[in-house]
Formats: structure tokens, C-alpha cells, sequence
């Protein structure tokens, strides 16, 4: 699986545009990017992301991103 390209895109603008910014300033700003962020995601990748890490230990961020349910489907050649 790729990663998210709106994920990927929101992180990018983030980064450029707190770096004006003092420091609570970057945290509400932040805070509120990670809404919009979850709020357009269709797969519900926060929720996916943390349960495949810390209750089925099948990912592991720094080697690969998460298996979506698409990934999984294709894996078993379900649909």
C-alpha cells in the first residue's frame, strides 16, 4: 500500500506553515490539521493504524505503512 496522498500532503503543509508560528500557536494549529485529516479519511487510518500496532503487532511504523482493508482483500483474494 502507498501512503495516504491527503495524509501525505496535510503533514507536508503542516510542517511549512507552523514554522512561523510560536509555539501554541503550532499546537492549536496542529491540533486542528489532525482533525481535518481525520474528518476526510475514508478508511479510518488513525483507528486501523493504532489497533494493527499495539493489539495485532503486525505493524511497525519506521518499515512500512499499515495494511488498509483494500490491502487485505487483495492479500486474500477476497473482495
Amino acid at each position: 500500500m502507498a501512503k495516504s496522498a491527503r495524509a501525505l500532503r496535510a503533514t507536508k503543509q503542516a510542517v511549512r506553515k507552523r514554522q512561523g508560528m510560536e509555539v501554541t500557536q503550532a499546537y492549536d494549529y496542529l491540533i486542528e490539521k489532525g482533525t481535518a485529516i481525520s474528518v476526510g479519511d475514508k478508511d479510518d487510518s488513525y483507528k486501523t493504524g493504532l489497533r494493527q500496532f499495539l493489539d495485532e503487532k503486525s505493524y511497525k511504523p519506521a518499515h512500512e505503512p499499515f495494511q488498509t482493508r483494500t490491502d487485505a482483500q487483495a492479500v486474500t483474494g477476497s473482495i
